[in-house]
């Protein structure tokens, strides 16, 4: 009769020589009898478990900090006078927090403690785990032999279904990554975790990015035909993926004009295909090597609830597109870009080595970029020039994710010339779809857009 995969992992920790290991249970590492054990450095995943969050594994300690409240100038030290951490007064002009000589101090007679914040003294690196590498049965298989023992063949018998982690709640714990392989994931809440994830699918539910976070696929690995990346979700942090297709809900990007919030990349030979149908950027992101196909896009603004922009944005907003495609249509259906002021989507050639990308339109013509130029008086430094609000330098993403600081200080990719005082300074959202209509979305004066085929005010 076929063994239980949780069985058969339980047979290979009995073997001599594995206490390496331990099964994960989503909690604690247990041993080959079923107990929490500490002796494991690494976690296999046997099916699929719950997450338990890292601080629930012991009653957490508040901790304080002494603020004194009251007190005189003294010269001689006595058993009246407390420490402190905060407060007090000052004596001949100098502090006098004890443990500092001086010939006049401030003698702290009354303290009051004031609440710092909260530790978790049983943390582990994942649940209460301390190991921060996890594996999926087949993973170890794959690592050990199916022929290193009796039981790395049982488990390469008795393990074929896919393993999950799922954290229906926020994920956090120590401070070390943690990688998993062959792992699947589902996320939701914060994700307060740095996580490494290979050749795992991973589901996001209305999740906030808050740690960094590296997705790869592993050609030739177990589990590598489940990466991919599907759900809702919104990233805070550094994320990066390599050879992940996406299916997405809902993607919101946050950053400033200095990181790079996402780059996700497919490989030379093979194209990842990004799907989502809204996509709000405020910063920098790049896509290389991909396909994309985005019903709702925002580059530099944020997408409300009814799939519009709310009319908030963010300058030096960038799509960056390395050998990508960007189709604006698929079959009869147009998909809807907007683009804030200061913004753009396209490949950099010209500024940094992005190599060549193209945006597709429903009558297949395929154009460079789409840009959104913020327009005053002069590029020079004159009251409303571009030099002066700032709009001549910034940040362009290179084909291998980092950073080139641009600017020839007069027009630049941010900012232009107008010959139209009352239009100085637009701020209003341009917007372009599949079949090539351009039209000004929100904001107090007209949008102005170079989409390489037509420029122009809106």
């Amino acid at each position: 009769m076929p063994i239980s995969c949780s069985k058969a992992v339980q047979q290979f920790l009995a073997e001599d020589g594995n206490e390496k290991y331990g099964r994960f249970d989503g909690k604690n590492l247990l041993d080959a009898n079923g107990n929490v054990t500490k002796k494991a450095k690494y976690g296999i995943v046997a099916g699929y478990v719950t997450l338990t969050s890292s601080k629930s594994c012991s009653t957490p300690v508040t901790t304080y900090k002494s603020v004194c409240v009251s007190g005189y100038c003294a010269t001689n030290f006595n058993s009246m006078c407390y420490a402190y951490q905060e407060g007090g007064g000052f004596c001949g002009g100098s502090s006098g927090i004890i443990g500092s000589i001086r010939p006049s101090y401030w003698c702290c007679t009354s303290v009051r403690q004031v609440a710092t914040g909260t530790i978790y003294p049983g943390q582990g690196e994942l649940g209460c785990s301390s190991a921060a590498r996890y594996y999926s049965p087949a993973y170890v298989v794959y690592n050990e032999g199916d022929t290193s023992s009796d039981a790395a063949k049982a488990m390469s018998v008795a393990c074929t279904s896919a393993v999950s982690i799922n954290a229906n709640s926020n994920v956090n714990g120590l401070k070390s990554t943690v990688n998993t392989y062959g792992v699947n994931w589902t996320l939701s809440g914060n994700v307060e975790k740095p996580l490494e994830i290979y050749n795992g699918k991973v589901s996001f539910s209305s999740a906030n990015i808050k740690a960094n976070i590296l997705l790869t696929r592993e050609n030739g690995n177990p589990n590598a035909g489940n990466s991919k990346v599907t759900g809702d979700l919104s990233i805070h942090s550094a994320f990066q993926s390599t050879g992940y297709d996406y299916d997405l809900g809902t993607m919101n990007v946050y950053g400033g004009s200095g990181n790079v919030a996402a780059f996700i990349a497919g490989d030379e030979g093979a194209y990842i295909k990004f799907n989502a149908s809204r996509l709000s950027l405020k910063g920098l992101m790049a896509l290389k090597y991909a396909d994309a196909y985005v019903a709702r896009s925002c580059i530099g603004c944020q997408l409300g609830g009814n799939g519009d922009p709310d009319g908030s944005g963010q300058h030096f907003s960038q799509m960056t597109l390395i050998d990508s495609n960007w189709y604006l249509a698929k079959g009869n259906t147009d998909y809807n870009l907007f683009i804030y002021p200061a913004s753009f989507i396209g490949n950099n050639d010209g500024y940094a080595n992005s190599g060549g990308s193209q945006i597709i339109y429903a009558d297949n013509t395929k154009y460079a970029f789409i840009r959104s130029r913020v327009q005053y008086d002069n590029c020079h430094n004159g009251k409303s020039s571009c030099r002066k609000k700032n709009f001549s330098y910034g940040n362009v993403i290179n084909n291998d994710g980092s950073l080139s600081y641009i600017g020839d200080g007069y027009c630049s990719r941010w900012c232009d010339s107008a010959n139209d005082g009352s239009d100085y300074g637009n701020d209003r959202i341009c917007a372009v779809n599949g079949s090539k209509m351009i039209w000004g979305h929100s904001g107090s004066r007209k949008c102005w857009i170079e989409a390489v085929w037509r420029s122009g005010r809106y």
